[in-house]
């Protein structure tokens, strides 16, 4: 179970942070040594060798690819530590790169975090990830509107879809929603909305038991882009994961601005929790030991 945080009354889960991978320490110091012509001055001899190899005209093969294989392995360069805080020269940490993964943040944090320019994002897709909430109603619809809506709730809770610990309001706004829309459509054309040809056509929409309905739902071919028709449902306490990546001159400006007391608290816990994830050997770059 992931650590909570309460705020202002209400407790919130928090998201979890995993490090897929960092790389371009040693192609940072090179970019640096090539702007100076200071190749020789370097600590590491991998960046000496590989400098001689690519100022030559011949084809050294085999023997350049092993030596720039060894500058991607170097995990510690004197020349960036004084770039970064001696020179506060930090153009050359735009070559360093470090991909997250982002394991159950809110759709708040999303819109706060896509505001940083200077990444890559791909988030999971609410369009796409969301008919198990529309099969969980559609099931609930037949035992009538109070065993359903308690139906619908137990199963929702389930999903484990928000990121804050009580979460019978969102639940309840969601059910609500969605009655409203099936009665203003009528139920035939809500249906259509909901459902896949396949749903309508294998029989499944005449069960009577709700859980038999839903793992049938679940089982069938699910309609595309349900989104579009019921994202209208989420509510910014929505879970989501996502895996971004960043360069280690826009991670400094990141772990700067959402380390901020005036950010919003939950992006504060996510840029600690990317802060701990994050190697030493960059974070040393960027952020000043205390």
């Amino acid at each position: 179970m992931n650590k909570t945080i309460k705020h202002n009354g209400v407790e919130y889960y928090l998201p979890t942070v995993t490090l897929l991978k960092a790389e371009g320490l040693g192609l940072a110091e090179l970019a640096g040594r090539t702007a100076y012509n200071s190749y020789d001055k370097s600590e590491n001899n991998a960046i000496k060798d590989l400098a001689i190899l690519l100022k030559e005209d011949e084809d050294y093969g085999i023997e350049l690819d092993n030596n720039i294989a060894k500058v991607n392995a170097i995990e510690a360069s004197e020349l960036l530590t004084n770039l970064a805080w001696v020179h506060h020269h930090h153009s050359v940490l735009e070559m360093c790169e470090l991909w997250f993964f982002v394991k159950g943040t809110n759709r708040a944090c999303l819109a706060e975090h896509s505001r940083h320019r200077i990444q890559e994002l791909t988030v999971q897709s609410t369009r796409y990830t969301m008919s198990s909430v529309i099969n969980a109603f559609l099931a609930s619809q037949v035992c009538g509107h109070t065993n359903g809506y308690n139906w619908f709730l137990n199963k929702v809770k389930e999903f484990d879809m928000f990121t804050v610990k009580d979460q019978e309001e969102d639940i309840h706004f969601m059910y609500r929603r969605l009655l409203k829309q099936k009665i203003a459509l009528g139920e035939e054309k809500f249906i259509e909305l909901a459902t896949s040809k396949d749903m309508r056509t294998n029989g499944v929409m005449n069960q009577h038991n709700p859980d038999i309905m839903f793992e049938a739902l679940q089982a069938s071919k699910q309609a595309r882009n349900i989104g579009d028709s019921f994202k209208h449902i989420v509510t910014d306490n929505w879970k989501v994961d996502l895996v971004f990546k960043m360069n280690l001159r826009s991670l400094k400006n990141y772990l700067k601005l959402r380390n901020s007391g005036a950010a919003y608290f939950l992006m504060r816990e996510l840029a600690k929790a990317v802060q701990e994830a994050t190697p030493k050997n960059y974070l040393d770059l960027i952020v000043k030991e205390k």
